[in-house]
């Protein structure tokens, strides 16, 4: 892609994505009902983000209790010497 072609979607993206949210956040909060829960609506958004981090520390966890835990550098590039 031409430098030139990517500054302009970039830009272009970048407007309409200020822009957009702007106006949405406008819209939904003319609504009542939205603005009356908003603050259960922000914490069920920040909830709801943090359940891949879990799903993942959940997953990674067992894998160590089972032993098979990865180390995060391979054993063949770690010294002899250094080795446990």
């Amino acid at each position: 892609m031409q430098y030139r072609t990517f500054v302009l979607f970039n830009l272009i993206g970048a407007f309409s994505w200020g822009v957009g949210l702007t106006l949405v956040g406008f819209l939904l909060g003319q609504i009542e009902f939205v603005a009356k829960y908003s603050e259960f609506f922000i914490i069920g958004i920040v909830l709801l983000s943090g359940v891949p981090i879990l799903s993942e520390l959940s997953k990674a966890g067992r894998e160590t209790v089972r032993g098979r835990g990865k180390s995060a550098v391979p054993v063949a590039t770690i010294p002899e010497d250094l080795r446990d």
